[in-house]
């Protein structure tokens, strides 16, 4: 069983410096077998497709980037609006080196392909993502309200929804089209804008 994993594991990461360097569609199955010293049966053994093998490694960003975020979300030294701040900026940060969250972000993958169930797979990583950023967002949340860091007439779903809105407008101008060090500093600055709205209490 520890062969099959290192094996497995080996082949997630070959891929990802393959689809980061070459991107999805430039990166064969044969590739990636080839440079990681494998069969290409030994490939489709662990992964059925391309898109299933895609659809790992970006999970497995996403997953370091929950990791990089944890942090915040269970520092108890700083209130509730502030630790609202440094989640959202920490997050950018690290998805501006998401090479492979880029990718899947970009329209040349998707549009290549129906409604398949591999395309599926895709978006249920990116949807599965989106569910543990709203929980997180909506804890800390409810942790600022009952602490009396946050006011209590902003709406928390509402607010919420209105977050990860605009995370994702962002993330088009931001990484896809490399803008994220000419934005940032504004970015910085919204970013305390959250925190007074946050604060704000009538």
């Amino acid at each position: 069983m520890a062969k099959i994993d290192e094996t497995r594991a080996k082949i997630i990461e070959i891929a990802s410096k393959l689809f980061q360097k070459f991107g999805f569609e430039k990166t064969s199955m044969e590739d990636i077998a080839k440079s990681a010293h494998k069969a290409k049966g030994s490939i489709y053994y662990h992964f059925s497709s391309k898109e299933e093998l895609f659809k790992t490694v970006v999970t497995e960003e996403l997953d370091k980037l929950k990791a990089t975020l944890m942090p915040v979300i269970n520092d108890t030294t700083i209130i509730e609006p502030e630790k609202m701040a440094q989640y959202l900026y920490r997050r950018m940060e690290f998805l501006n080196t998401a090479f492979i969250y880029h990718q899947a972000l970009k329209d040349e993958f998707i549009k290549n392909f129906d409604l398949t169930q591999e395309c599926d797979m895709l978006k249920e990583a990116r949807r599965n993502f989106d569910l543990w950023e709203r929980e997180q967002l909506t804890t800390i949340m409810t942790s600022g309200k009952n602490n009396g860091h946050i006011a209590n007439n902003i709406e928390t779903s509402a607010f919420v929804d209105i977050v990860v809105m605009i995370l994702k407008g962002l993330e088009v101008p931001f990484f896809i089209k490399g803008n994220y060090r000419y934005y940032a500093p504004t970015f910085e600055s919204l970013l305390v804008n959250v925190v007074q709205a946050l604060t704000f209490i009538k």
